[in-house]
């Protein structure tokens, strides 16, 4: 019998490619469904961190939960108090909501849009953790009307944001991440400064025209608010901090590109 040796340049190899398909920050060969976009993957250490935080998801939208505040708290104010603003921070929360890794918030867009933000912008579950907002709430609906805002911090340091796009993307996250920066400043500003004296930097107070109580309904009334909100103090470094944070983000990303393996997930906080 003659046996018949294969050269080695004949026998197949293993190709691995370095792929991220579904552009959650992991590449394929790490990701359990490397083809699913809702399934987001982080690690076993980011994922205690997150269990310890107060962040919740809600089935509504950002504008549904406010009315719900109020529904809960209109019957236990004086609203004859001339005080009443006062009255009202303090009795300026929201409802109980499953936490947002429960079984109960399985499935909804609130945990697959948190989650796929965390892993591509990981430093969100950082900078809650350093502001300690009293509650962070994520929405799964989209607010009612698209000049209404994405995010918002209420009296009480409760941190919304919700939906910036209709579909889950990379345009969604990047949103996302800049509008969560965004309010979690809010929250640390309200630690210093209370919420009453906060607001009448706003032009409402000011007694200017624009009011930020009504919803715009076209876009020139729209365009008018936004000129004078970027304006607001308060407002001015929130945008400010965001924007630093997104560059601090792509500082990262540079030697990110060139890693490979667990070396990516180093930088990104995955692993």
């Amino acid at each position: 019998m003659i046996e018949i040796k294969i050269p080695d340049y004949w026998k197949p190899k293993k190709i691995r490619f370095n792929l991220d398909t579904d552009g959650d920050g992991v590449i394929d060969s790490k990701d359990c469904k490397p083809l699913d976009r809702r399934y987001q993957h982080i690690s076993k250490t980011m994922k205690k961190r997150i269990e310890k935080l107060p962040i919740y998801s809600s089935p509504n939208s950002i504008f549904v939960e406010q009315r719900k505040i109020w529904e809960n708290m209109k019957d236990k104010i004086d609203k004859e108090n001339p005080d009443v603003q006062e009255e009202v921070v303090s009795h300026y929360y929201t409802r109980d909501l499953p936490h947002i890794l429960s079984k109960e918030s399985e499935g909804s867009v609130a945990k697959e849009m948190f989650l796929s933000a965390v892993s591509k912008y990981p430093g969100i579950v950082g900078d809650i953790e350093k502001a300690k907002p009293r509650k962070v709430i994520i929405t799964s609906k989209r607010q009612p009307d698209i000049f209404m805002p994405r995010g918002w911090v209420s009296p009480q340091r409760e941190v919304f944001v919700g939906p910036q796009t209709p579909y889950l993307s990379r345009t969604q996250r990047k949103k996302f991440a800049k509008s969560m920066y965004h309010e979690l400043k809010h929250a640390r500003q309200l630690e210093k400064t209370p919420f009453t004296t906060l607001i009448k930097q706003y032009p409402t107070y000011r007694d200017e025209y624009v009011d930020f109580g009504k919803v715009a309904e076209t876009e020139e009334e729209f365009d008018d608010v936004i000129e004078k909100y970027v304006e607001v103090p308060v407002e001015k470094e929130a945008i400010a901090y965001s924007k630093e944070k997104m560059k601090e983000y792509h500082k990262r990303i540079q030697p990110y590109a060139k890693a490979r393996g667990k070396e990516r997930n180093r930088i990104l906080g995955l692993e």
